[in-house]
């Protein structure tokens, strides 16, 4: 019985993180600071983002300057930010 109760928890652990990437909102800010050839890779685990972020996209681009870069777009309610690696 406890077995299943912690495999239960897991699944819900795991279904609630799939939630926490906003990939089509990622884009959308990438794409108005100049990016293009956005990929993006999913939710990020210690992102740097703060304790209020409630999403989390992990991604790779082609800067306005043509440099390939990497980051993560965080966000939650009211704004979001970029956090390049």
């Amino acid at each position: 019985m406890m077995r299943k109760a912690k495999l239960f928890m897991a699944i819900i652990g795991v279904s609630l993180l799939a939630g926490c990437s906003r990939p089509a909102e990622a884009k959308h800010v990438l794409r108005e600071m100049g990016m293009r050839q956005i990929q993006t890779s999913g939710y990020v685990f210690f992102s740097g983002c703060g304790k209020d972020t409630i999403f989390t996209t992990g991604f790779s681009a082609i800067s306005p300057n043509g440099i390939k870069v990497r980051g993560v777009v965080c966000g939650n309610l009211f704004s979001s930010h970029v956090r390049f690696y």
